[in-house]
């Protein structure tokens, strides 16, 4: 009876010992499993960054040989750009004359001016008032309705690149157009809610009313710097 009791005390602690290995390998398995999907996301994140092939000297964006050749860089005027292809539609509330000064006078006129974003790019209508200090109008987005990614690495630098997706933009998931502040360089992308936000000296209105796939956007502008100094 010693014999035998002996015997069961140890099958029972051999199935303990069992079961403690088998949870302890389901934890492991399980927190082997946690870190994969964040590895993978690391990794993707980091690929999803480093797509641009663009030497800064040749990037639009901060190159100089990009969007600072333009004539109206540096002017207190706004311009709407693609993100795809860097089409910009130049928006000009300030005047200016041959030599890059800026006219301060009433020019007693008004301007519409229809914009392209090259080929199946976006497309605005802007009507231009530079005696009251605002422009409106209505941007079809086209082919600019989503930004892609590979065709932006093939205009901007890495670390272009990288401040596009910490601002939030993401492949076919945000707007592929942009607005652009030529006097100060700050960008900002348009998003899919719109509504009024602030931009430097510039107050700026979005509203989307299309929700197809080549899209319709209102937006007026309004130069408006802060009174007093």
């Amino acid at each position: 009876m010693k014999v035998k009791g002996k015997r069961i005390v140890g099958i029972i602690l051999f199935a303990l010992l069992l079961e403690a290995c088998m949870a302890g390998g389901s934890e492991r398995g399980a927190a082997e499993g946690q870190r994969q999907p964040d590895r993978l996301a690391g990794q993707a994140a980091e690929d999803e960054t480093e797509i641009s092939g663009v030497r800064p000297e040749e990037c639009f964006w901060c190159g100089e040989k990009g969007a600072k050749t333009a004539p109206y860089w540096g002017q207190e005027n706004v311009g709407f750009i693609s993100l795809n292809s860097f089409e910009i539609a130049y928006v000009g509330i300030n005047c200016y004359d041959d030599f890059g000064k800026r006219v301060n006078e009433r020019t007693g006129g008004t301007m519409i001016r229809l914009e392209h974003g090259g080929d199946d790019g976006f497309s605005a209508f802007i009507f231009e008032n530079t005696d009251r200090g605002f422009a409106d109008g209505t941007i079809t987005f086209n082919q600019d309705a989503s930004l892609h990614t590979a065709q932006a690495a093939q205009h901007v630098c890495g670390d272009c690149m990288n401040h596009l997706y910490e601002m939030g933009a993401r492949e076919e998931e945000s707007c592929g157009v942009g607005i652009v502040n030529f006097e100060t360089g700050e960008f900002r992308l348009l998003k899919p809610e719109g509504g009024g936000f602030d931009f430097g000296d510039f107050y700026i209105f979005c509203e989307f009313r299309d929700e197809k796939t080549d899209g319709e956007m209102g937006f007026l502008i309004m130069h408006c710097p802060v009174r007093g100094g």
